[in-house]
């Protein structure tokens, strides 16, 4: 309709888009089965609390800027086990930073003393309360985010198989040997997909 020459307003396109319907030349929008739509249900809530638990994130790494640590730009992954291995130690009173430099995993690159320097900072009550309070929170999200999963999988098996399976059991099939991302489900959503 918007590229219709003339005036408009809302009446005169509501009017018109009637009259094309009732003469049969617009189509109706597309409706999916009620078993899609509740998986794009959940799988629109799953993003929705993946995007949460990364602004709790966010809180975690202002909680250490705020104490003036500096370990979640020498870890890339503050979420990994090593990061959280860190905060885990410096949430239950560690604050000798040699000794949390020594909760580094061997993958780590950046070499101790650079780790020992990142965890120099002062260790005040009030970011360690907010820290501690993100981090509960980006777990109990990350629980979520699992109950979800498991949830999206139970009605994805409820679908039934549209192909014939013995025609993919010969295809050869590429092995990946992709390590899943760390926001991707938990079970094989592409095995479901297919």
């Amino acid at each position: 309709m918007k590229n219709v020459p003339g005036r408009k307003t809302d009446v005169l396109d509501c009017q018109w888009l009637q009259y094309l319907h009732t003469v049969g030349l617009l189509r109706g929008s597309f409706r999916p089965a009620q078993e899609i739509c509740a998986v794009r249900s959940l799988l629109r809530h799953r993003d929705n609390l993946v995007k949460l638990a990364s602004s709790h994130v966010q809180h975690i790494q202002k909680s250490l800027t705020q104490m003036n640590l500096q370990i979640h730009k020498v870890i890339s992954d503050i979420t990994g086990v090593n990061g959280l291995a860190i905060i885990d130690a410096i949430l239950s009173g560690e604050k000798d930073p040699e000794k949390l430099a020594e909760l580094k995993d061997r993958r780590i690159k950046a070499n101790t003393s650079t780790i020992v320097k990142s965890l120099e900072g002062d260790y005040r009550s009030e970011p360690i309360f907010t820290l501690k309070q993100s981090l509960q929170s980006y777990r109990n999200y990350q629980i979520m985010i699992n109950e979800c999963d498991s949830e999206i999988e139970k009605q994805l098996k409820q679908f039934e198989s549209r192909i014939d399976l013995v025609i993919i059991e010969c295809s050869p099939e590429k092995k990946t040997k992709r390590k899943p991302g760390k926001n991707e489900p938990n079970f094989d959503l592409k095995e479901h997909m297919h």
